[in-house]
């Protein structure tokens, strides 16, 4: 099992960012490496199909959601990487004085039959694009 894990503070109350980056279909909105972002209910769940910058696509179910919590969860169901299994949560708590901190994390599952360099390859994209993310929001909310 492989994971990865971002964190950052930044300069905005955790409600304003949450209402940023809460929605499950506003990745688009604010990751500079996603292009488009469509959500469906498919049997009760709901599924985005993320469109990437290079053109390949993601398919991931939302497992759970809390505006409370302001956190949200979601496997991957379909992606070019050779992973089996892979779970993430993308958080935001207050840290006081109209700061927060955005916290999104990883659990991936690889491919048995992955070579080590699939592997590498898949937790260097996975930190990427998490890393990409959190740039675009720092220049957003910069102090």
């Amino acid at each position: 099992m492989l994971t990865v894990s971002v964190e950052e503070m930044l300069a905005a109350s955790a409600d304003t960012l949450w209402d940023c980056i809460g929605g499950f279909n506003t990745l688009a909105d604010w990751h500079p490496g996603i292009e488009k972002s469509i959500v469906a209910v498919d049997r009760g769940q709901t599924v985005r199909t993320l469109t990437l910058a290079n053109g390949a696509t993601i398919t991931e179910r939302l497992e759970q959601a809390s505006d409370i919590d302001r956190s949200y969860t979601y496997t991957l169901i379909e992606s070019p990487l050779p992973i089996i299994n892979h779970h993430s949560t993308l958080t935001v708590s207050d840290a006081g004085a109209g700061r927060c901190i955005v916290s999104w994390s990883a659990a991936v599952e690889m491919d048995q039959g992955a070579a080590a360099n699939d592997r590498s390859r898949a937790e260097a994209t996975v930190s990427d694009l998490y890393q990409a993310g959190f740039v675009a929001l720092r220049e957003r909310f910069a102090a």
